[in-house]
């Protein structure tokens, strides 16, 4: 569901309204300018919006305690977590949708570098190369190929290429400064550009690597102390019972948010494949083998079609995952049905990723302009690629390390947890004065079973086991997520029951 009309329709109806603002982030000039030229908002408008929300259901909360009786305090502050929270979750929506936009942009960003080099390579001096870079970014499937198609579509009615390329604001900062640096701007030595790039992001990737354990660090402390802390809580005060169920968002929003900042890395490398799964990493190395086959086989002088055929014959054995595609793509070319930038397209078409388009894009650019230097700068490609695996071997050697410190704590959140949670309906009762004894018949403690500050104590710390658990195992990638989960709240459970009925029996 598409939420960004309704969005701005309601940002834009109180644009004339003097309105309290509530400001979450200072926005740099990069960011205005896109709220105004692509979505035509006003940063204040968002704020004043976002004030209204924030102030409509809380003071409905509030309302609605004094008309049913309820506990003031509670739902007071209750419901402004869940005002701030909503609010807050309003306010970032566009900013985080721009920002989605920013990182896939930056990522790709070094590939469009390379095929507008090697495009220009291949054309005369006189040529147009601004019409030319326009044209290559809109073949792109990319956010911003629909704003450099308009673009082109004004340039064929006789406005002025460099002014109408000028006047584009993308989503990201450093594609922005590309454009007026080095399309727009002088003409620099390609290669010390994109080798200058390369080296930025693969030291960007370092940097995050040489943090990763700190920041590991703050994600278990936070993972395992605040349950115990949370326990402590509900021991020394039994009106935090009830409380403690508006506490739950909020620790699952705090953890939430360290995650994102301090442990998912954002940065795109082509040889990186961190996130994905075992499938897709041995379908990349088999697409790697075959591009180095391929090279190899233009170093004979062969021609494009026949280096790629003689390539999928001799990997025959080791492609597995792509020995369809490419078979299907060999029998195009020997009916002499498609060429080879058209079958090049069609696999495009069928590998459905933008690492795989984009390299393969690439290919087709350098083949086609220059087949006999084209397996000198595959093998360039293929060196990129070979450095970012590098790293992504770095980055498992860490993760490997964090895994025993991850699944011991694992093993002593719940055993903890679960061991001292079991005793506090015990404090519960001791609190109001009640025949022990007398609870020890069947039937009472069933009901003690399914009291509700039995019931609220039991779920309120298993949510907690629960959200750290989750969180900690995405520290690590854990594949069987489902797995763990059920085998902590098993131990959990039998922990915090017989605890519950060692202790009730002991005194």
């Amino acid at each position: 569901m598409n939420l960004l009309p309704k969005y701005l329709w309601i940002c834009n109806k109180i644009h004339n309204l003097s309105l309290p603002k509530i400001k979450f982030r200072t926005l740099n000039t990069h960011y205005k300018k896109i709220y105004q030229k692509h979505y035509n908002i006003h940063e204040e408008d968002i704020n004043k919006t976002t004030f209204l929300i924030f102030s409509s259901v809380w003071i409905t909360s509030i309302l609605v305690a004094f008309l049913f009786n309820l506990n003031f305090a509670i739902i007071s502050l209750g419901s402004f977590i869940f005002a701030l929270a909503l609010s807050y979750a309003f306010n970032s929506y566009l900013f985080k949708k721009i920002l989605k936009n920013e990182i896939r942009m930056n990522a790709i960003l070094y590939f469009i570098k390379i095929n507008f080099s090697i495009l220009k390579e291949s054309l005369s001096k006189d040529s147009d190369f601004i019409l030319s870079f326009i044209s290559l970014i809109k073949n792109y499937k990319i956010p911003i190929s629909k704003i450099f198609n308009s673009v082109l579509i004004k340039i064929h009615q006789g406005y002025n290429p460099e002014r109408e390329l000028s006047k584009i604001i993308t989503p990201s900062d450093e594609f922005n400064n590309y454009i007026k640096n080095f399309v727009l701007g002088p003409t620099l030595n390609d290669s010390r550009v994109l080798e200058l790039d390369s080296n930025m992001l693969e030291h960007r990737f370092k940097v995050y690597l040489h943090q990763l354990e700190t920041r590991m660090s703050l994600i278990f402390f936070i993972g395992v102390f605040f349950p115990l802390g949370f326990c402590f809580l509900i021991l020394f005060y039994k009106s935090f019972i009830i409380f403690s169920i508006f506490f739950l968002p909020l620790f699952f929003f705090l953890i939430n948010a360290l995650f994102k900042k301090l442990i998912r890395n954002d940065a795109f490398l082509f040889g990186l494949l961190g996130s994905y799964n075992k499938f897709e990493k041995r379908k990349f190395n088999e697409f790697i083998y075959f591009l180095k086959n391929f090279a190899i086989q233009l170093q004979e002088n062969l021609s494009p079609e026949s280096a790629f055929i003689n390539a999928c014959f001799n990997t025959n054995i080791e492609l597995d995952l792509l020995s369809t595609p490419f078979k299907n793509q060999i029998s195009n070319l020997l009916t002499l049905s498609t060429t080879f930038a058209e079958m090049i397209d069609l696999l495009k078409h069928h590998m459905k990723s933008v690492r795989y388009y984009l390299i393969l894009d690439i290919i087709k650019e350098i083949v086609s302009n220059n087949a006999l230097n084209s397996s000198k700068k595959i093998f360039g490609i293929l060196n990129i690629i070979s450095n970012h695996q590098k790293l992504e071997r770095k980055l498992e050697t860490v993760m490997k390390g964090e895994k025993f410190k991850v699944f011991m704590f694992l093993f002593l959140l719940p055993t903890i947890i679960g061991a001292i949670g079991g005793m506090f309906p015990i404090f519960t009762l001791l609190i109001e004065n009640l025949n022990l004894k007398e609870m020890m018949n069947p039937q009472n403690l069933f009901e003690i079973i399914l009291s509700f500050d039995f019931i609220i104590i039991y779920l309120t710390l298993f949510a907690c086991i629960l959200i750290s658990s989750y969180f900690l195992l995405k520290t690590i990638k854990s594949s069987r997520i489902n797995a763990f989960l059920t085998v902590i709240f098993i131990v959990y459970s039998l922990l915090f029951f017989l605890s519950f009925y060692s202790a009730i029996t002991f005194l």
